[in-house]
């Protein structure tokens, strides 16, 4: 799955960035800027965000 349609599936599970971010141990604003393309995470951190919001 690309960024993208990462994004519009947390959207349409009302999946809040709060959520992601309390469960990723960061900042909101950090997935945020992720979903923006402004900033990167490892490997590890982008594995446990896509599998959060899949397995929603």
């Amino acid at each position: 799955m690309t960024k993208l349609e990462l994004f519009i599936l947390r959207r349409s599970k009302n999946i809040k960035l709060r959520e992601i971010a309390d469960y990723l141990h960061c900042s909101v604003s950090l997935i945020s800027r992720f979903e923006n393309g402004k900033r990167h995470m490892n490997d590890e951190r982008v594995k446990k965000y896509k599998d959060f919001i899949i397995n929603y």
